[in-house]
């Protein structure tokens, strides 16, 4: 194991790992950066479901993080883009559970601190982020939840309703072209660096 890689060792690696769709064996309590593939991510998020699969259509964490991307400063928007990806290795829970269970955070942002070292992202502006998540939440569920005209939310919804919500293929693919652009176009040189 490199030395950069013990860094982000917290707990002996036993048989608490998942699978990941690229066949990685991944271990959330003990996130390493090079078990972190940007294909699983975009594949495990495409196929998680936003607000619990309460939504009036299927409407996945991917394309959700794809908006977010665009709602803010472009040297933000990587960082925005992978903003909910741990999600990709510990599921998307609510928000009223998440504050219920504290251990759930700092495993969340453990692997979040892999992934964006993965990525080489540094300097986040997370109210910038929170910002755009914040507005893709009032905007999603005005347009895709029953009875949200109660939630307090601190930004109000973009002007324009939402448009249908992608098929899981085309959200993972819309992720993998924003992350793409992203990255200057350079996915295969920066993976390679990466691994």
């Amino acid at each position: 194991m490199s030395k950069e890689s013990a860094i982000f060792t917290q707990v002996s690696k036993g048989e608490d790992f998942i699978t990941t769709n690229s066949g990685v064996k991944f271990y959330p309590t003990a996130p390493l950066p090079e078990d972190i593939r940007i294909e699983d991510i975009a594949h495990a998020l495409a196929h998680i479901c936003r607000f619990g699969g309460h939504s009036w259509r299927f409407y996945s964490v991917a394309e959700h993080s794809v908006r977010v991307s665009r709602l803010v400063h472009h040297d933000n928007a990587l960082a925005a883009l992978l903003h909910d990806a741990s999600e990709a290795y510990l599921g998307d829970m609510i928000r009223p559970l998440k504050w219920q269970f504290p251990a759930y955070g700092i495993m969340e942002a453990e692997i979040q601190t892999a992934i964006y070292h993965k990525f080489g992202i540094t300097g986040i502006d997370e109210e910038d982020i929170k910002r755009a998540d914040n507005i893709m939440l009032a905007t999603e569920g005005r347009d895709l939840m029953p009875n949200t005209h109660d939630w307090i939310l601190p930004e109000g919804p973009l002007e324009e309703t939402s448009s249908l919500p992608f098929q899981p293929h085309i959200a993972q693919e819309m992720f993998m072209n924003r992350f793409s652009a992203l990255v200057g176009g350079n996915y295969s040189v920066l993976e390679e660096a990466c691994r």
